[in-house]
């Protein structure tokens, strides 16, 4: 991709739009005060005011924002004397706060309350017109003000601004062109996931959309957005919504990574080990819904994630260099840059990094081009399986052709053992043994394991070679062990003749050598020197046995 590409042009306004919001300057709270005092409470129940108004351990701090790790504690902060006298807004730049309050304590003693977070319906909030938490303050002489903050354990760590409206209304309509723009990108690719999955009848498609829907909802539900459009009036499900997509979203990228990289073939240990790692995040599924502890959930997540990234790069990268899937190319490519994202993000979670934009929102800014990496690499997987059909489809038609020509050209047999069976459906079935199977590769093979395997007797099996293809069992095997090594010198030239004989399923390099050259007529050495004169990336992906002929 070229940044002239339309896939790059459609996501550089939303990160344009990204780096605008992040760079309005706002006052915090120290700014915005001259007497600025903290208070933390361990109990999280601590939300009365009158409970620790009259504390003695109120300290005087500077804060320009939250920073708590994951604790299930309660804060306070107690505000005194707007340096404006302007009416004013204090903005909690995080949106998926449980609990806030502030109250405003008069100088005779009168207060008042405002409320607001996911636990409260969003009717009730003083601000409604966006998503962050945030209460209207008039400067009145001999105010204080209180602000609680609890939000169940969860990792803390965002600015506390003050702001007039009119600062505040523009912050929101960035905020809504970012929705939009993420909505605008992520949900077509969705929506064309399905209808790939729906016409080709390819579960990896289904998959990838699955995980990127749960990754956007995640997305959405993490930052606040989808309270507003989503469950306004539900709070329970505010509450329990983030753990909840992000186990789902866990769960449906390894099924698409599995599937995507044909894991269980090609590296069937590793793909146990992602059936156990599946496993447990569909314990962890239902956990979201209960009153389980948040922090305990979330760190289980945060190491889970951090884990399997690791591992999807280690894999992928071994795929592409190893076995030489072209289409993993892209597919790496979006994996590497959703893991430098990560980084960062993750340490800040943990509450190594302190709160920045990219440490914050790094993941969620580069969705919209990892998830446009991830369709290019499935279009180009798609174009890979098409031509792998193409090619089976061609040898099915040449088997089929052959036994048609032997079909009307009489039996060396005076009494044929194939009356009332398929031949058909026999050859072909056989084809599938041989190709799918590849039990041609096994030395100790014979007549009769192969027959009890079409379920047909060796006689019935021996006339079916004889009669109806030409061949001998020997000639059938040596047929298919030709055409694998061809295709192996082919797909990996930088293998040994010994190697490819092996594998092909000859017993020694003589006979490799004298039976690639009675079909072929040339010597396997020749070929291969041809192979590695080629770019060592070709790969011939028509099939893997060539066309079966006799002697």
């Amino acid at each position: 991709m070229n940044p002239g590409s339309p896939n790059v042009r459609a996501f550089l306004p939303i990160l344009l739009i990204a780096l605008l919001a992040s760079c309005q300057e706002s006052r915090s709270l120290s700014n915005g005060f001259r007497r600025v005092d903290c208070l933390v409470r361990e109990d999280p129940g601590a939300g009365e005011l009158t409970e620790v108004q009259s504390a003695p351990d109120w300290k005087p701090c500077a804060p320009r924002g939250m920073d708590s790790r994951f604790s299930g504690s309660t804060y306070w902060f107690r505000l005194r004397d707007p340096i404006e006298m302007q009416p004013l807004l204090i903005v909690l730049e995080w949106k998926v706060l449980w609990e806030v309050d502030m109250f405003r304590v008069s100088a005779k003693g009168e207060t008042q309350r405002m409320q607001t977070g996911i636990r409260r319906v969003r009717s009730t909030w003083p601000m409604q017109i966006g998503d962050y938490p945030a209460f209207p303050i008039e400067a009145r002489q001999g105010d204080t003000w209180y602000l609680r903050l609890y939000s169940g354990g969860v990792r803390l760590g965002f600015p506390i601004s003050v702001l007039t409206r009119e600062e505040f209304e523009r912050r929101v309509e960035l905020e809504s062109a970012i929705e939009f723009g993420y909505a605008g990108i992520l949900l077509p690719i969705v929506a064309l996931a399905f209808l790939f999955a729906i016409g080709l009848r390819e579960r990896v498609y289904a998959y990838y959309g699955l995980y990127l829907f749960f990754l956007w909802l995640n997305r959405n539900a993490n930052y606040g957005n989808a309270f507003r459009l989503l469950y306004p009036d539900w709070p329970w499900v505010a509450e329990h919504i983030v753990l909840l997509t992000l186990g789902c979203t866990y769960v449906c990228s390894l099924l698409f990574f599995r599937k995507f990289t044909r894991l269980r073939e090609l590296m069937p240990q590793a793909d146990r080990v992602a059936i156990v790692l599946q496993y447990v995040a569909f314990l962890l599924i239902p956990l979201a819904l209960t009153s389980a502890p948040r922090y305990l959930l979330a760190r289980t997540y945060i190491f889970l994630y951090v884990v399997s990234i690791l591992a999807f790069l280690f894999v992928i990268f071994f795929l592409v260099f190893r076995h030489n899937q072209k289409s993993l190319w892209l597919f790496a490519a979006g994996w590497t840059i959703f893991y430098l994202a990560a980084v960062p993000h993750i340490l800040y979670l943990l509450g190594i990094l302190s709160y920045s934009v990219p440490a914050a929102y790094g993941p969620a800014l580069i969705l919209p081009l990892e998830a446009l990496l991830f369709a290019g690499s499935l279009f180009q997987r798609y174009r890979t399986i098409l031509h792998e059909k193409e090619g089976l489809a061609r040898q099915n038609a040449e088997i089929l052709a052959r036994m048609e020509s032997f079909r009307h050209a009489g039996s060396r047999y005076a009494r044929s053992r194939l009356a009332g069976i398929d031949v058909d459906a026999m050859l072909l079935r056989l084809n599938q043994i041989m190709e799918g199977e590849k039990v041609f590769r096994e030395e100790g093979l014979t007549l009769g394991a192969l027959a009890a395997q079409l379920g047909i007797s060796t006689h019935e099996f021996s006339e079916l070679l004889n009669s109806r293809l030409g061949l001998s069992f020997p000639q059938l095997l040596l047929n298919y062990r030709v055409g694998e090594a061809e295709r192996l010198m082919k797909a990996h030239p930088e293998k040994t003749l010994i190697e490819v004989a092996f594998e092909s399923g000859f017993n020694s390099k003589t006979a490799f050598n004298v039976g690639f050259k009675k079909l072929r007529g040339i010597a396997p050495s020749t070929m291969i020197r041809e192979a590695r004169s080629h770019f060592p990336g070709e790969e011939n992906t028509a099939g893997t046995a060539a066309p079966i002929k006799g002697d």
